[in-house]
């Protein structure tokens, strides 16, 4: 395969789960990166964003989020409860904990960690990378 074969269209939604949510979770430096890199980096990227059972005290946050995003992006987000998450996204794609089918993988079901260990002669230093495939 030569350098300029296309590189395959890559859709994602993001899923929110608010469940719990109080002002002490809330981490606006957080969600303003979030916000920033995939609106700078990855534009097309970004189908949806679900924000799910979001309590009334979360009006208060989105106001100052909806300002950091472009308006294409703000159009992109959508507050809904759990059944209606599923009439968005398959409910084999989510998992049970939001009212889907889908069961995450066990660990030991993950594609086997792959140490890479780097030597010289003052230190060794070994790094863990772990890859994880959804479907």
């Amino acid at each position: 395969s030569g350098t300029n074969d296309p590189l395959p269209e890559i859709r994602a939604s993001l899923v929110f789960d608010m469940r719990g949510f109080g002002m002490a979770n809330m981490d606006f430096a957080v969600v303003k990166f979030l916000a920033e890199t995939l609106q700078a980096h990855y534009p097309e990227v970004l189908n949806n964003t679900f924000i799910v059972d979001a309590p009334w005290i979360f009006s208060t946050c989105w106001s100052m989020i909806k300002g950091w995003l472009d308006p294409v992006v703000a159009a992109k987000t959508m507050f809904l409860n759990r059944a209606e998450l599923l009439t968005k996204i398959e409910p084999h794609k989510v998992p049970v904990s939001n009212g889907g089918t889908a069961i995450p993988p066990k660990l030991w079901e993950q594609t086997p960690i792959i140490p890479i260990t780097t030597t010289s002669t003052q230190t060794t230093t070994t790094t863990t990378t772990t890859t994880t495939t959804t479907t």
